[in-house]
């Protein structure tokens, strides 16, 4: 709708809010661990069940409509956000009234509009087709229908409407649909979208179970905004482009235009995946104290997808993860064809595709040209050969976790699982090798030593390998002078990778003169002492979307206990604000996942906890 088209539909929208929230779920039972967690959460735990997707497609119902927005219970949301998001400062000006009486005031609607709109029923608007002034229509509930609201706001005759009126320069329309009232910004615009309104915002509401949604039809949307989307990608990519022209180094510049480049590349390979969807459906939720943000795509019939994406089909392997120690800062666990994996940060376009595996590929061996001055062709060969042998050796399925651990600041553990048969043992040491030999030559030798050293010592008998990697005494880092004597050991013991096999599995630990109490916490773990699959939290993370094959989630509360127990650390990386501010509550603080169905159903949610809620929101 155009800007200051009128105002009403901006008071319903932006007033959207609740007499009374959503019943919690009973508490979850507490969990029995074999001594207390020494970070009790302050807050009442609250599980959170299975988000539910509609695989069901929205019926267009041969309209002109190519995006639509509803909130099923707008009074139910706001009040959800004045308890659990809306500053307590600004709280008492948050309620319905009051946002509907300022924006009223402020676009100099009459009170009465105020009195009688009623923010119980659904909210929505329909936009479609597009063009330069793209057509709009808005549907609302009002006391006494929409012959009361022509009346209280003064409107005038028009043909084929039940009335019109100004907002500002713009002529808004009135027609009534049932008991609602819809206001549209063309004559004729309600005639062609009544249907659909009905059908797909008004009765549907009471089945949609995100507070907001937002639905897109990219086959018919994306051709009238691709010059706009295309003007703007470069637009982007100029300014970028004057940027890196400020660096002075030349190996930086070099990389920078290769990620650049890189960029380019993948936005439209981005776009070409978006006209693949039939319907996508973005969406946020705040329920149990948690606010969600997410999207959920449908794939096109008869097209590209599922059959050209490298990561459908795939769940997380849950018992791996769960058999990790229970103090983990922070967690990443994922299930992907090994190939796939340099593109994994294309999640968030959905499917991931081989074109994008091979970019991902090109700007690995770019960036690692620009920096040791070595050659790309070669780089982009020993990679790809990397990457064919992992799929051969590994599954897919991995879990990496940073955990609190006494004496260092945070140990890193990963796990990955083998294909049955196979040992990865001799890739990694011939990788490790290839390393020393090339990849970690040239510049970057001026700053690292490293060594690869085979049998390094064994755990239980089982032989340990361990990488090094060393800052050069010559060139300390700029914080050194800041630091203790028990952090500046820390750095001089340098980065030591730990890989070992076991029960057809890999793992790796980085723990600074802590490596043997770390891999024997591990697998103490999981023999069942103090893991992380009996912790409640997990347990509900878990349950949010079974089907999930990627997962990132941390616990903010526990990040900021290790950052005060480091002061030296805490100062000189600027922490000190961070580690005294009461934030977090537990290892749902936050969590962003991805599923991608065997159909090609792709879905992901960022999803923010209570504990993180509650400390944003401040006392």
């Amino acid at each position: 709708m155009k800007k200051g088209q009128f105002g009403l539909c901006g008071v319903v929208l932006a007033a959207c809010t609740s007499a009374a929230p959503r019943p919690e779920a009973d508490p979850a039972p507490q969990n029995v661990a074999a001594k207390p967690d020494p970070q009790e959460s302050a807050l009442p735990f609250t599980a959170t069940p299975a988000s539910r997707f509609d695989s069901s497609p929205v019926d267009r119902l041969g309209t002109p409509v190519l995006v639509h927005l509803l909130i099923p219970r707008p009074a139910e949301w706001m009040a959800e956000l004045q308890q659990h998001v809306v500053p307590s400062r600004f709280a008492p000006m948050s309620t319905p009234e009051g946002l509907l009486s300022l924006i009223a005031m402020g676009a100099g609607l009459p009170a009465k509009l105020v009195e009688n709109t009623d923010l119980t029923r659904p909210f929505g608007c329909t936009f479609g087709p597009m063009s330069s002034e793209p057509e709009s229509a808005c549907v609302f509930s009002y006391r006494g229908g929409a012959k009361e609201f022509a009346q209280d706001i003064g409107a005038g005759p028009a043909d084929g409407h039940l009335g019109t009126f100004k907002a500002g320069q713009f002529s808004v329309y009135i027609d009534a649909l049932g008991d609602d009232v819809v206001l549209s910004d063309r004559a004729g615009t309600f005639g062609l979208t009544a249907k659909y309104i009905e059908t797909n915002l008004v009765r549907r509401a009471h089945t949609v179970e995100p507070d907001l949604e937002i639905v897109l039809f990219p086959p018919d949307l994306l051709p009238s905004l691709r010059p706009l989307v295309a003007q703007q990608m470069t637009n982007t990519h100029a300014e970028y482009a004057g940027k890196i022209l400020t660096y002075e180094n030349a190996a930086v510049r070099k990389a920078l235009e290769a990620g650049a480049s890189y960029e380019r590349s993948v936005d439209q390979l981005s776009l070409e995946k978006l006209a693949e969807y039939s319907q996508v459906t973005l969406f946020a939720d705040l329920a149990h104290g948690r606010f969600a943000l997410g999207a959920h795509g449908l794939p096109r019939p008869g097209g590209r997808f599922p059959r050209e994406s490298l990561s459908h089909g795939r769940h997380l392997d849950y018992e791996l993860a769960a058999g990790f120690p229970r103090e983990v800062l922070g967690l990443l666990t994922f299930d992907m064809d090994p190939w796939a994996l340099p593109a994994i940060n294309r999640h968030y376009s959905g499917w991931i595709t081989e074109g994008e595996v091979q970019f991902s590929i090109q700007i690995f061996a770019a960036l690692w040209a620009a920096a040791s001055g070595g050659s790309q062709a070669k780089a982009e060969k020993a990679l790809t050969r990397h990457l064919q042998e992992e799929r051969s050796l590994y599954s897919g399925s991995a879990m990496w976790a940073a955990i609190e651990h006494p004496g260092v600041p945070l140990a890193l553990i990963g796990a990955r699982r083998l294909v049955p048969g196979q040992t990865g043992r001799d890739s990694w040491r011939a990788w490790a090798r290839r390393m020393d030999d090339g990849f970690l030559g040239g510049t970057l030798a001026e700053f690292f030593t490293w060594s690869f050293t085979p049998d390094a010592w064994r755990l239980d008998g089982v032989e340990v390998d361990r990488w090094s990697i060393h800052l050069r005494k010559e060139k300390p880092p700029r914080i050194a002078s800041s630091l203790s004597p028990r952090t500046l050991a820390l750095f001089d013991a340098g980065l030591v990778i730990d890989r070992l096999e076991r029960d057809g599995h890999v793992y790796y630990v980085v723990a600074p003169g802590a490596e043997e109490a770390v891999f024997r916490r591990l697998f103490a773990a999981q023999a069942g002492d103090r893991r992380l699959g009996d912790e409640q939290r997990f347990t509900s993370l878990r349950a949010r979307d079974p089907q999930a094959h990627f997962l990132f989630a941390g616990d903010v509360q526990r990040i900021r206990a290790v950052v005060a127990a480091w002061p030296d650390l805490k100062a000189a990386f600027g922490l000190d604000a961070f580690a005294a501010t009461p934030i977090g509550d537990g290892l749902d603080d936050l969590a962003v996942r991805f599923a991608e169905t065997e159909q090609g159903e792709v879905r992901g949610e960022l999803v923010v906890g209570p504990g993180l809620l509650k400390a944003l929101r401040g006392p």
